[in-house]
């Protein structure tokens, strides 16, 4: 997920990352069937007097989506592919999991091994802050994975979240 918060963020709602993906899952769960696909919205976090998941919620209501589950865990992305994951697994599903383009590196290094998890990639204007740190996290994430860093980046980002701070 993306933060649908709208500080700091430049153009049209229409255009802005999060709402391209909010459409593109809409559309996903049309051709699917809604009674076979549901909605995910995953996240745990909160910033102060704004709560993106419901949020979120709102938006894919908006756009038609139906059967919308929130689940709210996950302080950032890999808390939250990991909620999703645990969900899919539960019930035996697939997962499609709709990512902008510059968060989509760190979404499949994180679901790279999963046989039930498929990738839609969208394109759509990102918070300028946001573009920065998807960049770096794109190189530098799957190296501190692959040298058993990533609890230690958990509990550094655990820090930022419950400080409210993407």
């Amino acid at each position: 997920m993306k933060s649908p918060n709208p500080v700091g963020r430049i153009g049209p709602l229409r255009w802005q990352d999060w709402y391209r993906a909010c459409e593109a899952a809409v559309l996903i769960q049309r051709w699917a069937g809604s009674a076979q696909c549901a909605l995910l919205v995953v996240s745990g976090f909160e910033e102060p007097g704004f709560f993106e998941r419901d949020f979120q919620r709102e938006a894919l209501g908006k756009l038609g989506g139906q059967n919308t589950i929130v689940i709210p865990e996950g302080f950032e992305t890999i808390g939250q592919i990991e909620a999703a994951l645990n969900r899919v697994r539960e019930n035996n599903a697939q997962l499609v999991v709709v990512s902008s383009l510059s968060h989509f590196p760190r979404v499949w290094w994180l679901t790279r091994n999963e046989k039930n998890v498929s990738h839609r990639v969208i394109f759509g204007i990102p918070r300028p802050q946001e573009l920065m740190t998807d960049l770096i996290l794109d190189v530098v994430f799957p190296i501190v994975d692959v040298l058993g860093w990533r609890q230690w980046f958990l509990e550094k980002t655990a820090v930022r979240r419950e400080n409210g701070k993407l």
